[in-house]
This record gives structure tokens, sequence and C-alpha cells, in this order.
């Protein structure tokens, strides 16, 4: 007990001397953003912000400061499990360096198309004024989410085979309010919506579902199930949305310039499939059964034991062009090599062989923007620095937090409780589970709050200043249990 009681002790003052050393020598810089403190590391609330508006459970089962001092809690669990797996060597794993390359191609990416869109030019008053005119329109709309592309095109297959919108939603949300709701996110006006997600909503006709949308957030389906057009507007409402719109206007102009770089780009180079070496490659990887099909039963998905049945069976063409533009050539081996370090959910998932020629198109077209960005030194820029970190974190926490979610025991008394009818459980708020709407419910809080302790053993440095979260709760407009990463609620500086 002794030893126990000094050990504790002994943390106690690290931690407070940590902090103490770390608030010194921070005293000379502008802490007004600073957030908290993590060990060494700090949390700023612009980074706050971002890390929030991607979580899609935010906002949706509770509201203010204590939702906002959850969310911090979920921020630095994330930045404890990163600290966690680097000691025990995790990234020093194959499929944890596999996932980590990818994720830096793509931030490296997204910060050379940013870089073509500042040239975009100024917006005019005018041009804000027409936006927001253009926009005069509510609507009522039923939503899927999902982070990535794979997922949700299986999730548009669902649609297309006949699946209920709302039985979707209750997989994909994970018994959140949304889930209960279908997704129905109630009535909104196009403006509280972010600018890629807009064009989709805004041309739906009543009860018509869109196809998948992509934006910074990750990919949605939408059903539209009633708008209202001209709408009674203000100067409140027109200012409450204008630096929001001037956002989206810049946005767009520099999604335009960007593609038309990349089209000049690839003008230049001339990129060409070689069709013969594309059928050579197809004819390895889809079964004998589907070959001559134009759609396939199934969707093809290629798996690490079908790159290298297909390495065997081509290694006479293996020195083939499969691509070839203006410079150099991309042969069936590099090819197969590159997928061998794709993550599996990014490869290439297709049903007939256009799907298949386009993605390798696209996948080369990246891999040629990529060199340019390379050449730049893209990848010290520190916007791209704290993408690849946040994905870290995020890694390194769904690692943890997947091995024991799968190891959790259930107690008898809560398996019983969320195995009595629906009705029967609405007639006791005062058990202590009536507030988990299913047993994957607790299992997910169970699971978070057993990590959070494990991660927490060891008594790290945390330093949080709830000044500056007190104020975040007041930029916040919590105007519905919605998805902040649809909606943009933040009114702040």
């Amino acid at each position: 007990m002794t030893n126990l009681l000094l050990k504790f002790r002994l943390n106690y003052l690290i931690t407070v001397f940590l902090i103490l050393g770390f608030l010194a020598c921070a005293e000379e810089k502008n802490l007004e953003k600073l957030l908290a403190v993590v060990e060494d590391e700090e949390i700023t609330i612009d980074d706050f912000r971002l890390f929030y508006a991607f979580d899609p459970n935010f906002g949706i089962d509770s509201t203010g400061l204590e939702a906002l001092k959850d969310e911090l809690d979920k921020y630095i669990d994330q930045n404890l499990a990163l600290l966690k797996a680097e000691e025990e060597d995790l990234w020093d794993d194959p499929s944890f360096i596999r996932d980590y390359q990818w994720e830096k191609r793509q931030a490296m990416l997204r910060q050379f198309y940013r870089e073509i869109g500042e040239k975009s030019g100024e917006v005019t008053d005018e041009e804000i004024l027409q936006e927001f005119m253009n926009l005069n329109i509510e609507v009522q709309v039923q939503y899927l989410y999902a982070t990535t592309e794979a997922r949700i095109d299986e999730i548009y297959r669902q649609l297309q085979r006949g699946n209920r919108f709302e039985s979707l939603a209750a997989m994909v949300f994970q018994d959140t309010i949304l889930s209960r709701k279908g997704g129905n996110i109630g009535w909104l006006r196009l403006t509280d919506f972010e600018g890629e997600l807009i064009d989709g909503i805004r041309q739906l006709e009543m009860g018509q579902i869109s196809k998948p949308i992509s934006s910074n957030w990750g990919f949605y389906i939408f059903k539209m199930l009633n708008r209202k057009e001209d709408i009674q507007i203000g100067d409140e409402d027109y200012l409450r949305v204008k630096d929001k719109l001037k956002k989206q206007i810049v946005k767009r102009k520099s999604r335009t310039l960007s593609k038309q770089y990349i089209s000049d780009y690839l003008k230049e180079l001339n990129p060409k499939l070689n069709i013969l070496s594309f059928r050579q490659l197809l004819h390895v990887l889809v079964p004998p059964e589907e070959r001559e099909k134009k759609e396939y039963r199934n969707l093809i998905s290629i798996s690490d034991a079908m790159i290298i049945a297909a390495e065997g069976e081509l290694s006479d063409l293996a020195d083939q062009a499969l691509i070839t533009y203006d410079g150099g050539s991309l042969s069936i081996q590099e090819y197969l090599n590159a997928l061998m370090e794709i993550p599996s959910d990014h490869r290439p998932r297709f049903n007939n062989a256009q799907q298949f020629a386009d993605q390798i198109s696209e996948w080369e077209k990246d891999n040629l923007v990529l060199k340019k960005a390379s050449d730049l030194n893209l990848d010290e820029i520190h916007q791209v620095q704290k993408e690849i970190s946040a994905f870290k974190r995020k890694q390194s926490y769904d690692y943890y937090f997947n091995k024991f979610i799968e190891n959790m025991p259930i107690p008898n008394f809560v398996y019983n409780y969320f195995h009595l009818p629906l009705e029967n459980r609405q007639k006791a708020p005062q058990h202590p589970l009536y507030g988990f709407y299913s047993l994957e419910t607790w299992r997910r809080w169970r699971t978070e709050l057993n990590l959070r302790q494990i991660l927490r053993i060891e008594e790290p440095a945390i330093w949080i200043n709830e000044d500056i979260l007190k104020k975040e709760e007041q930029y916040l407009e919590w105007v519905a249990p919605i998805y902040v990463g649809i909606i943009s609620q933040y009114r702040g500086k």
C-alpha cells in the first residue's frame, strides 16, 4: 500500500511539473487558442473544431458543455492511444505502414489541389448575394453516410436492390437518434449544408434518392422528402451565412481551377490505357463464369491473394505496359506492386470492365499528380503533417477500441435487459440502462470507458483550458441533434 501511494504521489508530481513547465515555456506564446495539452502535445481550439466536425455522433444525443467535454475526452484519448501505439511499435507493422503511406499520399494530393485553388481570386458581395438567393430553399431529407467510397457504393447497391432507407440508416448510425429517425434530419435550409452537398441535394425531386456524393467529410446519399422554395428571408439570415457562402464560392472556384489545371497537365502527358494488357489483367482477376458478362453478378474486390495469383499467371507479361504516357509508362507488374501497397478498402471494386478501366486511369492520374506534389515537398507542409497526425491518432484509437470490444464480456443483467420488448424497457426510466438504445450502444459506451481508464492509468500530464471550452459552447447553435459534419453549426471566429 505504501509503495502504491508513493507511486501515485510521484506520478502526480511529475504531471504537475510537466504542465507547469510547459506553461512556463509557452507564456510568451499566444495562448488564446490553446485548449488543452496532453503530455507535450498541444490541442488548439481550431484542432478541436475540426475533430468534432468529423465525428458523426457529435451533437446527436447530447448538446451543450457536457457534449463538448465528452468530445474533448475522445480527442485526448486518441492522443494517448497514439502514444501507446508508438510505445508498442504498432506503426512498424506492415499493415499500419500501408495505411500511413496511403493517407500521406491523399494528404499531399489534397494540399496540391488547395495550392492551385488559392489562385481562384476574390469573391464580390454581388456573387455572395446571388448565391444566397439561389439557395433560398428549405428541404427535408434523409441521409446515409460512410467514410470510404467502397462502403458508400455498397450501401447504394443495397438501396438499388430494394433495401429500405430506414433499415440502412439503423445500421449506419448505430442506434442513435438518427438511426431511429431513419436518417431524417428535419427541415433545413440549403445554406446550412456544405458546398459539395448543396448541388447534390438541390437537384433532387420528391422521393428521389441521390447517387453517392463526395465531400470533405466523407460520402453521402440523400433522399428528398419535401421542399419549400422562396421562403421568407431577411438581412439577419443573409449576414448569418455570408462568410460561409463566401468560402463555398471560393471552394467552387478552386475546384474548377484545379480540374482545369489537371486536365491541361494530363493533356500534355496524354496517358493511355493499353487495351490488350488491360484485358489480360482483367481476365485473371474475374472468375471464369463472369468473364463474358457485361455486368458481373458479384462485386469484384481485389485481395492480396488475387494479386499474388495474377503475378504468377502474368509473369511472362510482367513488363508489358498497362498505361503509357509522354515520357514514361506503367507496367502490369508495377501496377500489381502498387495494388499490394494500397489498403484493401481503397483498392478497385468493380461490377464491369469499364468501371475497372476507369479506376485504373483515375489511380494513374493521381499518381502523376503526386509526382508533382513530391517535387514540391508538400509532405513537409504543416497542414499535410497535421492531417497525417490526425489519421494516425484515429487509427491507433480504433485499433485498441476494436481489440477491446471483441473481447469484452457482457453481464447477464445487461444481456437480459436488451432482450426485453421495447415497450417494457420504456416503462422503466429508472433502470440504469434506460438511456441506451440497444446492446450495441451499451457495448460501445462500455468499451470507450474501459479504454479510457487503461489509457490514463499511468496518470498522463493533461491540462485543459475550460474557459475556452465554455466560450465554444456559446458559439455553437444547438438547433437540432444533427450531424455537424454535414451542417456547419459553428459561428465562431
